[in-house]
């Protein structure tokens, strides 16, 4: 067994919050099609945008970064899983699109100057507004240490 360490500066969403359990349940945990009837619904009506979800083979995130600026994707957050890769995401994180940062067991570099950035004002209140678009609870934003076991 292995551990890939994640760093990000978001928040965790918590397993018992109603408002997330009901959009996983509605959802059956189909994440980016969740992400897109909130944040771009209109995207879904347009054919063209159809065409190139259905391209990406509901690839959401990667379809919709292909033509918007990182910053509407989703209001600039995403949404990923952690936990047990064998078992699939057992938890989920909200984070700040850029701020993610990736490492196996033996290390990543880490930018400094991304742990010092003054934005974090913008990001919390990115972070507030994504919460409130899925009607789930918000909690204070902070850097954060999360692990996949593979």
């Amino acid at each position: 067994m292995s551990v890939e360490g994640i760093l990000f500066y978001g928040m965790t969403m918590p397993g018992n919050d109603q408002g997330w359990r009901r959009l996983r349940a509605k959802y059956e945990d189909e994440t980016g099609r969740m992400l897109v009837e909130h944040f771009h619904p209109e995207l879904l009506e347009d054919k063209q945008w159809a065409k190139r979800f259905r391209k990406f083979a509901g690839d959401y995130l990667s379809a919709l970064t292909q033509k918007l600026p990182p910053e509407e994707v989703f209001g600039g957050c995403r949404l990923n899983g952690y936990g047990d890769l064998r078992r699939g995401a057992g938890r989920y994180y909200v984070v700040i699109s850029g701020t993610e940062i990736m490492g196996r067991t033996e290390g990543a570099r880490i930018d400094p100057e991304l742990l010092r950035s003054r934005s974090r004002r913008e990001w919390d209140s990115r972070l507030r507004m994504f919460c409130e678009r899925l009607g789930v609870g918000f909690s204070e934003p902070r850097w954060q240490l999360a692990f996949w076991w593979c």
